[in-house]
């Protein structure tokens, strides 16, 4: 059979059927076929794994891999391994994407050499789709090898906000469809044992080693929300997994600080290392809502003391101290003067209610 134009690679675990069955039919319809799915059965112990079979079954694209539980970031590295196309595409089982998505993509890559094809997604809450705004120009070409595109490729992809400008974040993997032999070639895999924001370090190295960019304003991927998702959900483990992340990003922060410094001919640029700070000056808050000042959480009256301790251990401790005001948004000051001067209950109080606005 012939190598497929795309390999799209689905984790399957503990999906709802219904929202799995919407997610293989918006593949498996697409209006450019030339495609391979690779689904891979992380160890569900619904009946996700039989539903994997029978869409095999019923279409020799598909293919499936049985595998015990071993987390999404293994899932995705099996499946990119025994993938055959040239380009690859992550979709979420519990997501889907336009009819049209691959067709639009593989015309763009006819046109533009690239290593990675970026497009917009749109988050689905309630029924409503709304288009996440990324900062990046439509059919814009990054070449990374213009020190200025690296550094705004490599601020974005380490936080969320570049002088002050908020936008939606470029580290989610399922809006990019990437060229096989970079991520191959380079050793790039998904980081297995992180239990959060393994998409962020990937991307981060996918990012050290693009050549090039293109971006294009079509939205065509549907991320779905809602409020049992594992985003909304009680974390026993946020901090200690936060905590890991922070460990994971601190050295890919200083080595791209290192090469833009080389680039720039500035020994003393830390703009990377900045903006890592107050990455996970903002993941504070999740921690804090998803953890200690959740409805969930079984220890209530003691979560304002167990959160003071959190807030003296590093690294939150040093980002807290360093994060200097002048580099926040309003409300991001605000935060930082009342964990500074432990007023953190009211801090949570303040939070979730702009979070339910």
């Amino acid at each position: 059979m012939a190598k497929p134009f795309f390999s799209i690679v689905v984790p399957v675990y503990k999906l709802d059927e219904e929202f799995f069955k919407e997610c293989m039919n918006s593949i498996l319809s697409q209006t450019f076929g030339d495609l391979e799915v690779i689904l891979v059965d992380d160890g569900s112990p619904d009946n996700c794994g039989q539903l994997c079979d029978e869409f095999a079954a019923a279409d020799s694209r598909v293919r499936v891999i049985h595998q015990e539980n071993q987390g999404v970031s293994a899932a995705r590295n099996n499946a990119i391994k025994a993938a055959t196309a040239d380009w690859i595409m992550c979709v979420d089982g519990d997501d889907w994407i336009e009819l049209n998505t691959c067709e639009i993509l593989h015309d763009h890559l006819q046109k533009q050499d690239c290593d990675i094809l970026m497009f917009r997604m749109l988050r689905e809450s309630n029924g409503k789709g709304t288009v996440l705004e990324c900062g990046l120009e439509h059919k814009e070409v990054y070449d990374l090898s213009i020190p200025s595109e690296r550094e705004y490729l490599y601020r974005r992809v380490m936080g969320v906000s570049v002088d002050q400008k908020s936008y939606s974040p470029v580290y989610y993997s399922c809006d990019k469809v990437y060229r096989r032999s970079m991520l191959v070639e380079n050793g790039i895999e998904y980081p297995v044992g992180l239990p959060k924001s393994e998409d962020k370090v990937f991307i981060c190295k996918c990012f050290e080693k693009v050549a090039v960019l293109h971006h294009i304003n079509d939205a065509l991927y549907h991320y779905r929300t809602n409020e049992s998702s594992v985003c909304h959900r009680y974390s026993s483990n946020l901090d200690s997994a936060r905590m890991q992340l922070a460990e994971v990003l601190l050295p890919i922060a200083k080595r791209m600080d290192a090469e833009l410094a080389e680039l720039f001919g500035n020994p003393s640029y830390h703009k990377i290392s900045d903006d890592y700070a107050r990455f996970i000056f903002g993941t504070i808050t999740d921690v804090l809502y998803l953890k200690y000042y959740h409805k969930d959480n079984p220890d209530r009256r003691g979560r304002r003391r167990a959160a003071l301790k959190l807030l003296k251990t590093e690294p939150f401790k040093s980002v807290i101290k360093d994060v200097p005001y002048s580099s926040l948004s309003s409300f991001s000051k605000l935060k930082k003067f009342m964990l500074t001067h432990g007023l953190v209950s009211t801090f949570c109080v303040l939070s979730m209610m702009m979070r339910k606005v």
